[in-house]
């Protein structure tokens, strides 16, 4: 049986949270095929519609930054292995399991702002440039250590 897991943790609302929706929504079952996807409590309560897919909800952790960090270090490599994952997808962008797990990782390009230098530049010095630039940085490193990368168009 192969089992896909969907790390969806920064999705938390607006666009994040219709993407996931949606592909959920889509997605048909395959024989010998589990998919789990790991999304906040709050997102969890959207999800009512879905079959066929294992929802794992997390409380508490997403909520700041580094809750969410120390969950994806400590819990999540955990859970990876007690379901045997073999695929896991990171919708974010950002790759959220080690390199040197055996499981086969994909992320998504979703978000092109952070990787368009004149972009970024349009915002002045503080906190927006300096989140944009972090996002790039963890976005290039993600796409070159991920085993596969989704761009959405083209």
């Amino acid at each position: 049986m192969t089992c896909l897991v969907i790390e969806a943790l920064s999705s938390v609302h607006g666009g994040g949270v219709t993407y996931i929706n949606e592909l959920l929504r889509h997605y048909k079952k395959k024989n010998n095929e589990r998919v789990i996807v790991i999304v906040s409590d709050d997102v969890a309560s959207t999800l009512n519609g879905v079959s066929d897919i294992d929802v794992v909800s997390v409380s508490g952790f997403y909520k700041s930054l580094f809750g969410r960090v120390i969950w994806l270090a400590i819990v999540f490599p955990k859970v990876l292995r007690r379901v045997k994952a073999e695929v896991v997808y990171c919708p974010s962008g950002i790759l959220s399991i080690r390199r040197s797990s055996p499981i086969r990782t994909v992320v998504a390009c979703q978000n092109m702002l952070p990787l368009v230098d004149s972009e970024r530049a349009r915002y002045p010095l503080g906190y927006m440039r300096t989140r944009l630039w972090l996002l790039k940085e963890l976005h290039l490193r993600s796409y070159s250590r991920a085993d596969k990368v989704i761009f959405i168009s083209e």
